[in-house]
């Protein structure tokens, strides 16, 4: 056989393996994430920034620093783990979960207004908690 074509055929041997491997990489790519793409997982991840808003409650001084607000804006800014892998969902994954990413972006605007967290705080201060 000739050398040009066995180099030929080799040549589309490794084209072809190397094509493979790229789709199989990601189909398992994709795989992995599927589950943090359904409806119950991103529900629970935006879910997750409530805490800002209802662990004050639990608390007998809810007041905070300014320190305290600067950590919580830095957190809510960076976002959870689970909110940055959001990203790689689907366009329409995101769509449908535009109103809980306005939620987000409310707490964010909320805790990262150093005078509107300071206000929450105190409004959480001066309520009577024996009658909630």
């Amino acid at each position: 056989m000739d050398r040009r074509v066995v180099t030929g055929l080799s040549m589309t041997a490794f084209k072809a393996l190397a094509l493979l491997c790229c789709a199989v990489l990601v189909a398992s790519d994709q795989a992995e994430h599927s589950h943090e793409c359904e409806e119950r997982s991103v529900r629970l991840c935006y879910d997750s920034y409530h805490h800002y808003l209802l662990a004050p409650r639990a608390e007998e001084n809810p007041v905070k620093s300014d320190q305290d607000i600067e950590k919580q804006c830095r957190e809510i800014k960076n976002k959870s783990s689970c909110h940055q892998r959001l990203a790689r969902c689907p366009e329409e994954v995101r769509t449908n979960f535009s109103r809980q990413e306005r939620g987000y972006e409310a707490i964010r605007d909320l805790f990262c207004d150093l005078k509107t967290a300071r206000d929450y705080y105190t409004s959480l201060s001066c309520r009577d908690g024996a009658k909630l």
